[in-house]
């Protein structure tokens, strides 16, 4: 053997060493894919057209139907919002009616408190809650009828001059408030609220 033999040997060994034979993919795949793929092609929607027809009949029964369900508790939503707004309107009409019944018992003592020019601290204390609770009402649904509304601000104004009258009392300050109280006819105007709230 001499060494140009040995060195072809050694050259097709390194070529030759572990190394596969080519795969024949190209076969591999189609049989892969016939058995994986064929018998769903056989059976498949897409294949027939019948299948894909009832499919989509199924699928729009189906929407229709999902839709009826939902439509229904969307039709009754209006009945709760209606409920639930003609219990916030008694609720209001309950503190309204409430109000003014206080206010008529505040108002009818006020006369007697300014036949001396002064009010005691007591009656300024409830005639400063009574305006507390009258801004409130005045910005709630409750003043969204006219003449209601009108009274408030009646009120509102008789009830601030009260409020703010100095701790020492004033004759000028009395004098003010029951021409207001007169010349916009509050207590008669409150009486008429008080007896037309329904019960």
């Amino acid at each position: 053997m001499n060494d140009e033999h040995f060195e072809q040997l050694m050259k097709d060994a390194a070529e030759t060493y572990r190394r596969p034979p080519t795969a024949p993919t190209d076969e591999m795949w189609t049989s892969i894919e016939a058995e994986a793929f064929g018998a769903r092609r056989r059976f498949g929607l897409m294949a027939n057209p019948w299948l894909r027809m009832a499919a989509v009949l199924v699928l729009g029964v189906a929407i229709g139907r999902l839709s009826m369900v939902l439509q229904k508790p969307i039709a009754a939503a209006p009945l709760q919002e209606t409920a639930a707004s003609t219990r916030d309107a008694d609720s209001y009409q309950m503190t309204t009616d409430r109000y003014l019944g206080q206010t008529v018992a505040l108002l009818v003592q006020l006369p007697r408190q300014l036949q001396t020019g002064r009010v005691d601290t007591a009656f300024i204390g409830r005639a400063n809650q009574s305006l507390t609770t009258l801004r409130l009402l005045m910005d709630s649904p409750a003043a969204s009828n006219p003449r209601l509304r009108s009274l408030f601000e009646d009120l509102e104004l008789v009830l601030v001059q009260v409020v703010q009258m100095p701790k020492g009392g004033s004759a000028t300050d009395a004098n003010l408030i029951q021409r207001a109280m007169q010349q916009r006819d509050v207590m008669p105007r409150l009486r008429d609220a008080v007896v037309e709230t329904p019960n």
